[in-house]
């Protein structure tokens, strides 16, 4: 497993880069569950409805509870905690890093 040192989101923020010890650069989304490419009208209809759904219904505990629910799988879970985050030290970027 390689340490990360440096993470940035793009520009739009719709991607997260990451940079490892291996010296690779790795693009991630920044929205996980968000569909990439060519989305049809009736797609961006079902998304936007739903999307109008959360926000009228946000005040709901279980709707609150079911938006701010992430799954993290076990062995990710037990480090997290064991993590630390540094800044890095160049004063033109803005990256954070795992110490």
């Amino acid at each position: 497993m390689q340490r990360v040192f440096c993470v940035r989101f793009s520009g739009d923020g719709s991607y997260v880069f990451s940079g490892s010890d291996d010296m690779n650069v790795r693009v991630w989304k920044a929205d996980a569950s968000e569909q990439l490419g060519v989305t049809l009208p009736r797609e961006k209809h079902k998304q936007a409805y739903n999307k109008a759904l959360v926000n009228r219904y946000k005040h709901m505990p279980e709707v609150k509870r079911i938006v701010r629910h992430r799954h993290v799988p076990a062995a990710i879970q037990k480090v997290k905690c064991s993590v630390t985050y540094r800044a890095c030290m160049c004063p033109h970027h803005t990256y954070i890093g795992l110490a």
